[in-house]
């Protein structure tokens, strides 16, 4: 049973959601369930990752569940993934208040923070859904990360979304016109 408290939240921050120069947002059918393509971000994670935020029924006093779909050497794909802002430390705090959920972060900065740990990977980060491969792992797995992400079930809205008019799609332009390159 779905709560429409949630899905007017949903919607609400759905509407206001914007693509940032290395996230872009792809609208499904569901509310509850965002994707995102990932790009433009430093190596060893240069590639295209596409990961996806699931919000739970009793969102926003819970955070969403993040899985990523594409492997990428720090996140194992197709399994929930554990960090100090997620679902299994929706609760905790501390004197900073540097952990825990805050339901003011909304999906689309749970989906800023996600993009941020593969910008500064702490590569001795461990816990559920989290395997560091190492650097040359990661470096293989982003030059075939569009390949595998071509398989996926959102591929063809985020061909459909980067080909569209949409100025704030522009870096991702850029990025397929690259990839047609290579």
């Amino acid at each position: 049973m779905t709560s429409p408290r949630r899905d007017t939240i949903l919607a609400r921050q759905l509407n206001a959601a914007t693509h940032s120069s290395n996230l872009l947002l792809v609208r499904t059918e569901q509310t509850d369930v965002w994707a995102y393509l990932l790009c433009g971000m430093p190596a060893p994670f240069e590639g295209e990752y596409i990961f996806a935020l699931t919000a739970p029924e009793d969102y926003p006093l819970n955070p969403p569940r993040i899985q990523f779909w594409t492997p990428n050497g720090l996140f194992v794909p197709h399994t929930p993934i554990c960090i100090s802002i997620g679902e299994f430390h929706s609760r905790d705090t501390s004197a900073d208040g540097a952990y825990g959920w805050r339901p003011a972060m909304g999906m689309q900065g749970f989906a800023q923070q996600i993009a941020s740990l593969l910008v500064v990977p702490d590569t001795e980060f461990h816990g559920i859904g989290i395997q560091y491969a190492g650097e040359r792992a990661a470096r293989e797995l982003a030059h075939t990360s569009r390949r595998t992400n071509m398989g996926h079930e959102q591929a063809d809205l985020i061909e459909a979304l980067i080909m569209s008019g949409d100025p704030a799609v522009e870096p991702f332009k850029t990025l397929q016109a690259n990839r047609a390159k290579n």
